[in-house]
């Protein structure tokens, strides 16, 4: 089965958890997605693996406390790096144009 860039599949889910495979991605944005969940107080654990270093994927996985789903944390936490990627995109288009 072949895979594009920015594929995602669900591995695993449930009401607190969920497992995803992130086709194409590697350290960067799984080290990002982990730091941002974390912030969240309703995140209880988050981490992402890479399960061989031939695989074009990273797994993501995420615990929560309940009062959100981890579908939702995991959403949240892209739109808030989405916001803080454009500040700093505004930031160096600002210092280049000096």
């Amino acid at each position: 089965m072949w895979f594009e860039l920015g594929d995602v599949k669900v591995r695993s889910s449930s009401e607190r958890e969920v497992e995803l495979i992130l086709y194409g991605e590697d350290h960067t944005i799984g080290n990002m997605l982990v730091k941002e969940l974390l912030s969240n107080k309703h995140v209880l654990t988050a981490y992402y693996r890479v399960e061989h270093p031939l695989k074009d994927y990273i797994v993501l996985y995420v615990l929560t406390d309940g009062e959100i789903k981890p579908l939702d944390a995991i959403i949240n936490a892209i739109s808030s790096l989405k916001d803080k990627i454009g500040k700093l995109s505004s930031m160096v288009e600002d210092v280049l144009e000096k």
